[in-house]
């Protein structure tokens, strides 16, 4: 076998996550959406980011940071914002356990140190992209620490210290509900966000992409053994789904979560089909290796089935590489794409009003439907 830059014996998460990026409309449909919920909103009174001071936004396990900057585009801050970013991986941090960066210190400085998540937002902020005054990066994992203490310091036992207008965790719930433990620590995470930081007329924003049939969700899903068969259960899809698990604890906090559906795509190059064959036989990966779109399109599909190729390609039965590069290019045959499937869920201030449920209510339904 000729050598070739694919990696086989493991999975290449860096490689295969950034194909996946490149090829998902996914971090725009979002973005698009959002921008139509928080101007919606701000029209009925709540989300007032028309105040003298400035807007102060929380991006938990905020990643690159480059989607909340995303998320942030195209709504009015009069007096912009000052945001903290928080995660827990020093790729994205530059930071270990308990640093942080205040960036209305020395912005020049700890620009060259800050990690990935920092030097996005630096950029962001040099280019006016979104209002940004100050934001601070810090490097804590939230399910072992309080966020109460963490985002307000010496100021957290003052309870007149809620005014976090908007409160983000973007595409992290997966993490969070994988075992009864995890999901009670994410219960008590969502139980400090809305009761100790977000605002009267404050909300916490959620994304995650959820499994319906015939998605890239149902791919992963099979092709990691979480389902019985590549078409999901309606079961399954309940139990599988990071949404439903945040109504449930919702529900049980006493909190009114309002969810808005919504289905992107990942877009494979033109001439996938001419890789199909290539893509199930590592002798021939070669042939990849001088073809960019091939390789994107190649570790796009990766990232799907979230296993090693040696892993895949040992497996011959339907869950293997052969069986799943054929059932993903069904998909792709029937849509021309792989849809994604996604929510965006809007949970409120545990003090918000009646009629600031009913006018959530109302925008979230015609967003929905469009």
């Amino acid at each position: 076998m000729e050598k070739t830059t694919i990696k086989t014996h493991v999975f290449e998460y860096s490689k295969a996550f950034s194909a996946f990026i490149n090829a998902s409309n996914q971090p725009q449909t979002e973005a698009l959406l959002h921008q139509a919920l928080i101007n919606g909103l701000k029209e009925k009174g709540l989300v007032n980011c028309d105040q003298d001071d400035p807007i102060r936004v929380a991006d938990i396990c905020c990643g690159a940071g480059d989607r909340i900057v995303k998320y942030l585009r195209n709504i009015q801050f009069q007096s912009g914002i000052d945001l903290i970013a928080v995660d827990n991986n020093p790729d994205y941090t530059g930071l270990t356990d308990n640093d942080s960066i205040d960036h209305k210190q020395d912005c020049e400085k700890l620009n060259s140190t800050n990690g990935i998540a920092g030097d996005n937002l630096y950029k962001a902020m040099q280019a006016k992209i979104i209002p940004l005054n100050n934001y601070r990066v810090l490097h804590a994992d939230v399910m072992k620490c309080n966020i109460t203490r963490l985002l307000l310091g010496s100021q957290a036992g003052d309870r007149r210290i809620k005014d976090f207008k908007l409160v983000y965790l973007l595409h992290c719930g997966y993490y969070f509900i994988s075992s009864h433990h995890d999901q009670a620590r994410f219960k008590e995470l969502l139980d400090k966000i809305c009761s100790d930081l977000l605002s009267s007329d404050g909300i916490a924003v959620l994304s995650h992409s959820c499994l319906k049939p015939n998605t890239h969700v149902s791919l992963f899903n099979y092709a990691t053994g979480k389902t019985k068969s590549l078409i999901p259960t309606p079961k399954e899809c309940l139990d599988l789904s990071v949404h439903t698990s945040v109504t449930n604890l919702c529900d049980n906090l006493g909190l009114s979560c309002f969810d808005i559906p919504y289905t992107a795509y990942l877009q494979l190059s033109p001439q996938v089909h001419e890789y199909k064959e290539i893509f199930k036989d590592p002798k021939r990966y070669c042939e990849l290796d001088n073809k960019p779109d091939a390789l994107t399109d190649f570790y796009t599909l990766l990232f799907i089935y979230d296993r090693s190729l040696d892993d895949l390609y040992c497996d011959k039965s339907s869950r293997g590489l052969s069986a799943m590069i054929d059932n993903t290019f069904d998909i792709i045959d029937s849509n021309n794409r792989i849809p994604i499937p996604g929510v965006l869920q809007v949970i409120l201030n545990r003090a918000a009003s009646v009629d600031d449920k009913i006018h959530v209510d109302e925008l979230v339904q015609k967003l929905a439907s469009q």
